[in-house]
């Protein structure tokens, strides 16, 4: 083989590698998302989506403080609004119905699982009876008295010579002890 082929085979070689490298080239810059307009347009995009979750992930700072607070607050309601003991839920009742002049007849304890621990649901059935002006007010006390009364049911009975007869259903709840 003489020079001049191997020169020419070699002038071939290098021209097709370089055809490969240009039709590379051409190829990549052509490619969808590689020019700088594209490039923008997906940074702006991706820009948006950021801020679009910033904004949704904004109730969630501070969310420490705020589950310390809860849990301040739910501690609070257990020592203020829950008993510990029965006698202190029928104290309570009946302490209720004798400030209000009514008297409380028939009342039925049951307890119930709540699915929280060491809280038991307590529903309350009774019968009261009084005068027509003082059952509201039963009612109101018991709804705005400090232990917390949840009101379920209530059934009028009877009227006798201006005694009111009301069965009434209500819940409390009480912190089972270890």
């Amino acid at each position: 083989m003489t020079p001049i082929q191997r020169m020419r085979r070699r002038f071939i070689a290098i021209f097709a590698v370089l055809g490969v490298i240009c039709i590379a080239l051409i190829l990549y810059l052509g490619w969808p998302g590689s020019s700088r307009s594209s490039q923008r347009v997906e940074e702006n995009d991706l820009k948006k989506e950021l801020d679009l979750k910033m904004l949704g992930a904004a109730p969630l700072h501070g969310i420490e403080k705020k589950l310390a607070d809860s849990r301040e607050q739910i501690n609070g309601l257990y020592k203020d609004r829950v008993a510990n003991r029965w006698s202190i839920i029928s104290e309570r009742v009946q302490k209720i119905a004798q400030e209000t002049g009514v008297s409380a007849q028939n009342i039925k304890y049951s307890s119930d699982k709540t699915g929280l621990p060491d809280l038991q649901r307590i529903k309350i059935e009774t019968t009261v009876s009084g005068d027509y002006s003082k059952i509201p007010r039963f009612i109101n006390a018991l709804e705005r008295d400090k232990m917390l009364f949840l009101i379920t049911q209530l059934s009028l009975n009877g009227q006798e010579g201006g005694v009111v007869q009301v069965q009434i259903k209500f819940d409390t709840f009480l912190k089972e002890t270890a």
